[in-house]
């Protein structure tokens, strides 16, 4: 594998860094209202949809995977403070 290192990019928005900061969410409910039972869609391997609700201690690990390279597990409701 060769990198040229010396090669200059000839469209510098190919590498440019996203600066937007900004999180969509969608709620599909009756009447404009938040609904009030949320979970989380997941697709294990070898198995089908399953859905976790949004208080699972499993939920911060697997959408903050730097937060928690070891898996730990992440906030829920019996969690005690120390």
């Amino acid at each position: 594998m060769i990198f040229d290192i010396n090669h200059e990019i000839h469209d510098r928005r190919l590498y440019n860094v996203p600066t937007a900061n900004e999180v969509a969410a969608v709620f599909v409910g009756e009447d404009s209202e938040i609904p009030t039972y949320r979970h989380i869609a997941i697709y294990p391997r070898g198995q089908g949809l399953q859905k976790i609700q949004i208080i699972d201690p499993n939920c911060d690990p697997m959408t903050y995977p730097f937060l928690f390279p070891r898996g730990d597990k992440g906030w829920y409701p019996e969690l005690q403070k120390n």
